[in-house]
């Protein structure tokens, strides 16, 4: 495996002790573990192996088929989970013909619910996880290798291969959930210095793993944040959590604060007693009971969590009434005899509608009391402020630790940005290269810019090292002040002969480029389709061809709909955008004419056509909802149908229908 493959998700929690004391302390889970901890240990090998698939693909096929291999063996006598090792086959098999990592994605996901329901595995903690122990054992048992910041910046990691995660890196800080961490530290990482941490016991693993999630959340944080519980956080990693939240109508310069109040605030505070909170909490505890496989018990919770409703109520009666709906639907799947997974994906679908009650009343979104919990962070920020006056033109700044050296004098390029180097740092042993640039204009740049400065950077260090290159060489661009990352490179100069290159631009995209990205990924299903950004009105408008729509589709509705299921699924993947715009126009255009034409004026607009749920009804009834995916007629008709009621829920004026197309 890789160097970057290996700290990628479960940025590993390397442990550097002597031989004997290795030994003494630690021990790999074996078959005498339990078939619990045997199955869990096969959901920790899947998740690892996805996480590399997607980044990597099949270019680490063989080490891929490897730990699908001792997955299969730990699933051998599964008798809880009895078909586990032919899914750990099947994830082999997508392996082994280079299948799409969606796919592998989501045969892995299937598999690692599976095991949580079939053995009764709850990925959450019992109790309310406490900073201050998780730091105390951080720092006795994490500190050496990764540091008191988690930038694995020491002299001990210095001499380790792979070489320790640094959590506040990016590229992979974001794909890590408190989970992954806890599993980390129970089975370890073959093939690294990460040993199983047996010293640690269940609650202090999820006291460590929180806090380490909170290394990588320094800096503002939000006055209001949802209510969202441990056990909720324990699951997801950043990137999910951004989703969750985006989707809740929290975005732009609040998204990240929001992220920092949950992962260094919320998480360890104790339970809030406001309406929706206490939804949440009886949500939560009906999912870990379906986990647990009473049934019963998880119908009591959620037909008790009636609270909500009636205090969203007061400041939105139609949300109050889709609360109603929601609950009542999931007390119906409750009492039927519907399977574990299709209930948690209703429990999971009910707690991002109360997120986005919450948002949108201000119904127990409590401010934060951050004095108690402050103490617990270093007060290092997540990026170095300046710490030194040189510039680009002089030497960079050294590392003052002993055994540390300066890296190779860069300088700016003609016509690209100019900066300083505020941290030059080359490992003992040419092992790793840790550069900081701070941009020294005012306005932020540009997402071109900032890659072209990252790559000067790069072509600089190579010129300089020669024959020998640094093995690692990490090289950050960021604000004047330090305090806003732009982007961050990385290169592992063990991967080919050019190295593995991974390139993290952090700015948001600008609105026309990212109009031509979102035109761009949907070519291959609508060609011809093209995005542009309006900027007088701040939208991105769409036009997408139709396919023929042809005379024997029958009455106007039937061709409107089928307009509609072209067009529709692009609000799926606009909606989160990567820019703070949210307004969007799509004109779906049949023989040169508009045949229909709709216009969504924010993301609480997208929302009010309950669209998630449409996906859920599609998804149970086995209908794909792609353009241009094969179909029944039946089928088609459903379809049409349920986008037709959700277009009807826009404001009026929202939709405009073609007449001649209309009439077909």
């Amino acid at each position: 495996m890789t160097r970057s493959g290996r700290v990628t998700r479960l940025a590993m929690l390397a442990v550097v002790l002597t031989a004997a004391s290795i030994a003494a302390a630690f021990a790999r889970p074996g078959e005498g573990d339990g078939a619990s901890a045997r199955a869990e240990h096969v959901a920790h090998l899947l998740g690892y192996l996805d996480a590399d698939y997607a980044r990597f693909g099949s270019g680490e096929r063989a080490e891929l088929l490897a730990m699908a291999a001792e997955a299969g063996r730990l699933a051998q006598g599964l008798t809880r989970s009895p078909d586990l090792g032919k899914g750990v086959a099947d994830v082999a098999a997508l392996v082994e013909r280079s299948a799409p990592s969606t796919e592998v994605h989501a045969r892995v996901a299937s598999l690692r619910e599976a095991i949580f329901v079939d053995d009764h595995i709850d990925p959450s903690p019992r109790a309310t996880p406490d900073v201050f122990h998780g730091r105390s054992l951080y720092e006795q048992h994490c500190a050496s290798c990764h540091g008191s910041t988690g930038r694995a910046d020491t002299l001990l990691a210095a001499t380790l291969r792979p070489h320790p995660a640094n959590f506040c890196e990016p590229l992979f800080g974001a794909a890590l959930s408190p989970y992954d961490v806890t599993t980390a530290i129970r089975f370890g990482v073959d093939g690294t210095p990460m040993a199983p941490v047996s010293v640690l016991g269940e609650q202090d693993r999820w006291d460590v793993a929180f806090y380490v999630l909170g290394l990588r959340h320094a800096g503002d944080v939000a006055e209001e944040v949802p209510s969202f519980t441990p056990s909720e956080l324990a699951r997801v990693t950043d990137d999910q959590l951004s989703d969750a939240l985006f989707a809740a109508g929290i975005g732009g310069a609040n998204l990240p604060a929001t992220l920092n109040a949950l992962r260094r605030q919320k998480a360890f505070e104790g339970p809030r007693e406001e309406p929706i909170a206490v939804a949440r909490r009886q949500l939560d505890a009906g999912r870990a009971a379906i986990v647990r496989g009473d049934r019963p018990a998880a119908l009591d919770v959620v037909l008790s969590a009636g609270s909500a409703r009636s205090a969203v109520a007061a400041r939105d009666v139609a949300l109050a009434g889709k609360l109603s709906a929601a609950f009542a639907r999931l007390a119906d799947l409750l009492r039927s005899p519907a399977p574990p997974g299709q209930v948690l994906d209703v429990i999971g679908t009910t707690l991002g509608l109360l997120s986005y009650a919450e948002h949108a009343t201000h119904v127990g979104r409590g401010g934060n009391d951050t004095t108690p919990l402050a103490s617990a962070w270093p007060v290092e920020a997540a990026v170095r402020p300046p710490t030194a006056t040189a510039t680009a033109e002089g030497p960079g700044t050294p590392c003052s630790a002993p055994g540390f050296g300066p890296g190779p004098q860069l300088r700016s390029s003609e016509g690209g940005l100019a900066f300083d180097v505020t941290h030059d740092c080359m490992f003992p042993g040419n092992d790793q290269l840790e550069v900081v640039l701070n941009v020294r204009q005012q306005a932020r740049p540009t997402r071109a810019q900032v890659d072209a400065l990252l790559r000067s950077a790069l072509a600089q260090v190579r010129s300089a090292a020669g024959g020998r290159m640094p093995e690692l060489t990490h090289i950050s661009a960021v604000s004047a002040d330090g305090r806003t990352p732009y982007g961050r490179l990385e290169l592992d100069a063990d991967e080919g002969p050019e190295g593995e290159l991974a390139v993290l631009l952090q700015i948001p995209f600008d609105p026309a480029e990212w109009a031509s990205m979102f035109a761009a990924s949907h070519s291959r299903g609508s060609p011809g389709s093209e995005a542009t950004f309006e900027e007088v009105r701040s939208e991105v408008a769409v036009r997408i061809p139709l396919v023929e729509l042809g005379a024997d589709r029958g009455s106007g509705h039937a061709a409107v709909a089928r307009a509609a299921i072209q067009v529709f699924p692009w609000l799926f993947d606009f909606y989160p955008p990567r820019t703070d715009v949210q307004a969007v126009t799509l004109t779906g255009v049949w023989k040169g004419r508009p045949a229909i034409t709709i216009h969504v004026a924010d993301l609480r607009t997208f929302l009010s056509m309950d669209p998630w749920p449409i996906r859920e009804r599609m998804a149970a009834a086995g209908i794909p909802i792609e353009p241009d995916a094969a179909r029944t007629p039946e089928q088609e008709v459903t379809l049409g149908r349920e986008y037709a009621r959700a277009l009807a829920k826009l404001p009026k004026g929202s939709v405009v229908l073609d007449r001649a197309v209309s009439a077909n």
